[in-house]
This record gives C-alpha cells, structure tokens and sequence, in this order.
C-alpha cells in the first residue's frame, strides 16, 4: 500500500488520538497525539558488515541492520554512499523491493573488485510510519501511569526522555513497567524472576530464560571482564560471546543461592546449575539445554559420554550445526569444568554486585535514549569484525558550577561525572572566558592528571574528552576533571558550564510501551534524604514507531 499524501497524513495525525490515563499524586491527563510522517534512518556500515557478490557488486543485509523492517514498515527509497570519496552507489534494480529481499544490492563506487574492498559506507532508508509520544510528569517519592495502546498494534519502541524538574535536589529516577524485569541490579533481577517456593531447578530454569530473552551474540566489547557482569551485559550492551553468557548465568545462581560453575570447551564455554544432587548444563548462548526421557536436565559429563544427544538436539540456535557442538562435548581432553572459577571468577562476582543502574538526575538534567539510532559505541576488541546488530546511544545534559582552584590530588577533582552506562564521548562547555584557566582530567591507569583539548563551540569555551575516552583501555563509567589555574596565587573563581555526554545502553533492558495496557511506576528518590522537604518532579515522555 502506498503511503498517504503530506495533507492526508496531517489530518490522519490531528484526528486519531490516543488517551494515556494517568494515575498518581499530582500527575495530570494528558492526549497523546498520533502523527504520520517519514523517518529516515541511517547507519555507518563497516565494511566488514559488507558482503560481497563479486565484480563491482556489494549487498547489505537490511534485516540485519533494522530488525524490526520485519513489522510490516514499507520501505521508500535507499541511498547508499562511499564515505572514502563521497559518491552515492549505484543500487541494483532486481525487481523486488527492499523489505522482500531484505537486502540492498549495489555497484562499488571506487572501481576495484568487491572482494578487495575496505570502504566504509553509508545506508539510508526512507520508510512512512506513524510516530507516537506519550509525555506526563511525575512527581516524587512514587507515582503510577497507565497507557493504552491498541492490541494490534506493532510496537518499535523509538526514543525515551527524563528530564529532572527538581529545583535543587538531586533524585535517583526509575521507569518501571508491571510484568517486565528490573534489571538494574542482580537483587533486582532475582526478585523480578525468583518468586517464593520456586525450586532449585525452577530458579536455574527462571535465570536461563531471562538470560536468554535479554541478550544475543555478538562481538562483544572487550575481551576481559567487562561484560561477564550481568547487569553490564544485559543493561548496557545486551550481547555478548558464550563466556558472557555462562558467566552472567553463574553470577545469578551464586546470587539466588545456588551452586554453579562454567563449562569450557574447546571453542565454547557453558555452565551448570547443582541441584537434587547432581550438575545440569544450561547453555545460554546457544538459548539450550538437554534432557533425558524423563525430561530432567542432563550434566556436562553425561553429554560427554553421549554426545549424539547433542548431535539430535533440534532447539539449537538456528544457524549452528548440532553436529559440530556435538564433537566439542566428546572432545573430553579440552573439557575444563570450574573454567576461570579459582582464578578470575570472585572477582567477577564482587564487580557483579557493586554495578548499579541507578541514574542521578541534578536540577535541570535531561537524559535522552534513541533506542534505533545507535551510532556510537564502546569497543575495544574485534574492531575488524561486523558491529552488533541493536545497540543504543543516549544522551546526558548536565549543568553544574565549576571552581578554578588549583589541583593537588584526585580526591580534589572539583567535579566528577557518574553515570551507570559506558560513557562514549562528553563535550564540557564553559559560559563565559576562562583565562589561564585549563580544563585537565585525571586518568586512573597513568595515576597522573591530564589536560583536555581546548576549542570553541558557539563562541565558548569547549574541551573535548573524545581523545581522552578512546586512549583508555577499559569502559568509563566516571570522570574526574578539574579547572587548573596556571598562576597558583590567583583567586578562585566558580565558572557555569554544561556537560552532553553520550553514552551506550541495550535497548531492551530499557522498559518501553508494549501493544496492550502499560502501567509504570516512577520512582524518586532523593541522593541525600537529610533535610529533604522538596516534592521531586521529573517529566518522562515515550515515543514509539508503527506501520501505516
């Protein structure tokens, strides 16, 4: 079906509304309005996400890059560009259109043979959709909101924004949604999947399935224990390799009570749960596990010894061969049971239970999620390899008063920056001049202060932490800066400035409106509940795509 005229679709969008229902103390109805109108959208490719088809030809996998064209969204025009020289690529007219093929065939544009080439390239996509937002405040320590969204409708969450409207207390914000996991801690975790009177194997059976619903493989970000913390693999990047996966699933079964250890093979790694006395294999990777004619779960060494069970295994994830997971398990001298427990593993588990999804907002914050526009993320591991297929980039407006006075130590950062996601890039900006006056951060594995580019932006003062980010091995999650005065002697000063960062989270850890009725809780809850007289207010808005 073509898509509606310009005019049409205005008064599609000024005559079809949706009532959101608000319920809570002090919150207000509010119509969310439902418009009509084209979206692009656009990706960075690297060119090993490229597949060639030889000669000048190359194809792009649209499934892969936007999962969710698969929703019935119809796709208008592609454009494809060569960032290398510039020039817009030549698309192949095969006579199917783009969302039946799923994928987009081009000409190379730089003249050599596709299976040579090492272009980077540019994908846009213009689709017609019909854009929704629901918008309502919330005011603190707990308020409810419930909004109606058709039961037929094919949800594609899009955008998410929180901005604090607390005039000087700063507040930890939670968006919870009923039926959905809390996945912001491991407790949390476990009191949203493990319900009282569950048994051993229920509660190995709760933590793999939750595990397996919230993340995929894919290239993870490090190779070290970045993303073996549960909350940082399912609340931050929601991928991960086998590894990944084993470990998030010991780390909760230790959590819940439960004895656990990894499985590694050779060019795999499992885990396994220890109940009625006896070990269970759970393969979260593979989104599998193996049971016997009584339909109780079977341990690593019996698959060791009957690998054919493996072999016949049918709800292996599609696009690997049973067969070949098969000759892994009777492999038996490259089998490692308790891989990394006694060396690496308590440590996972104490950084496992320190990281917190819990945001602080400041008077005047305002953090925006684009769940479908991912363009930046953390890597540090497998740069030559395909980007992950769904990834988000946020964003974080912060304001806060900065003093010049001279550094000592790292305990007198005059400020510091703490967020809960990997933080990608952040820009400071300064209102007024500056002098003498630099901007330097202090870099943890230097053990040493560093200074911060200087530029302008917008006729201020700006300094970029981009270089400073990207240097670091690991994942930032805080900074320390601080305005360093060259003349030791000279009085301090207070400067205003404004900090954007960007930063990475899973969009799926993230609740979003769902086809059906939603409700969410807000929670506000003061940093210091001292002297705390404040009523805490924050307005959220969420907006969501569906097909015409």
């Amino acid at each position: 079906m073509k898509p509606c005229p310009p005019i049409y679709s205005l008064l599609v969008g000024l005559f079809m509304t949706v009532v959101v229902s608000l319920v809570g103390c002090n919150n207000s109805d509010r119509n969310l309005i439902q418009e009509e109108k084209t979206v692009k959208f656009q990706r960075t490719l690297h060119h090993t996400e490229i597949r060639s088809l030889g000669k000048d030809l190359l194809s792009v996998d649209l499934k892969n890059l936007w999962p969710w064209l698969d929703k019935g969204f119809t796709v208008e025009t592609i454009n494809v560009r060569n960032l290398n020289n510039g020039q817009t690529c030549a698309l192949v007219d095969n006579g199917d259109s783009p969302t039946d093929k799923m994928e987009a065939v081009f000409h190379a544009s730089s003249g050599v043979d596709s299976s040579e080439h090492a272009d980077d390239y540019q994908i846009e996509i213009e689709i017609y959709v019909l854009w929704h937002r629901a918008s309502w405040q919330a005011s603190g320590p707990l308020s409810e909101t419930v909004i109606d969204v058709p039961e037929t409708d094919k949800i594609v969450p899009y955008r998410a924004t929180w901005e604090s409207l607390s005039e000087k207390t700063p507040y930890v914000l939670k968006l919870k949604r009923h039926g959905s996991v809390d996945a912001s801690s491991i407790q949390s975790i476990l009191e949203s999947i493990v319900t009282a009177g569950m048994t051993d194997e229920e509660t190995a059976m709760a933590i793999w399935g939750f595990l397996v619903d919230s993340r995929y493989h894919a290239f993870p970000a490090q190779t070290d224990s970045e993303t073996h913390d549960p909350v940082k693999l399912i609340c931050v990047y929601g991928y991960g390799f086998c590894d990944d996966s084993a470990a998030a699933f010991v780390v909760l079964c230790k959590a819940a009570g439960l004895k656990a250890r990894m499985v590694g093979l050779s060019g795999h790694v499992v885990a396994e749960a220890f109940y009625n006395n006896a070990w269970h294999l759970f393969d979260v990777d593979l989104e599998t596990y193996y049971q016997n004619e009584n339909g109780e779960i079977l341990s690593g060494a019996y698959l060791e010894a009957h690998s054919e069970v493996v072999a016949a295994n049918k709800e292996i994830l599609s696009g690997v061969k049973p067969s070949y997971i098969a000759k892994l398990y009777a492999s038996t001298e490259n089998n490692h049971y308790g891989w990394m427990e006694s060396r690496d593993f308590p440590a996972y588990l104490e950084s496992a239970q320190r990281h917190r999804i819990d945001p602080v907002l400041y008077p005047g914050d305002t953090v925006t999620f684009d769940y479908l526009n991912g363009e930046k993320l953390h890597r540090r591991s497998y740069l030559d390899k395909p980007l992950p297929s769904v990834f988000g980039t946020g964003h974080l407006v912060h304001k806060m008063s900065l003093s010049s006075d001279l550094y000592r130590k790292p305990t007198d950062a005059c400020a510091s920056l703490s967020w809960p996601w990997v933080l990608l890039d952040v820009e400071v900006t300064l209102s007024q001049e500056m002098g003498s006056a630099s901007l330097i951060s202090y870099y943890p594995e230097k053990k040493q202060w560093l200074a911060i580019p200087r530029g302008q932006k917008d006729k201020s003062e700006s300094f970029s932490f981009r270089r400073f980010l990207n240097a670091r091995r690991g994942a930032t999650y805080e900074l320390n800066f601080c305005l360093n005065e060259q003349n030791e002697s000279s009085s301090s000063q207070r400067y205003s400035l404004r900090v954007d960062a960007d930063f990475q989270f899973a969009p799926r850890s993230l609740p979003h409106v769902q086809a059906g009725s939603n409700q969410f809780t807000v929670e506000l809850q003061p940093v210091n509940t001292e002297n705390n007289a404040e009523l805490l207010k924050a307005e959220l808005s969420l907006e969501w795509l569906t097909p015409i």
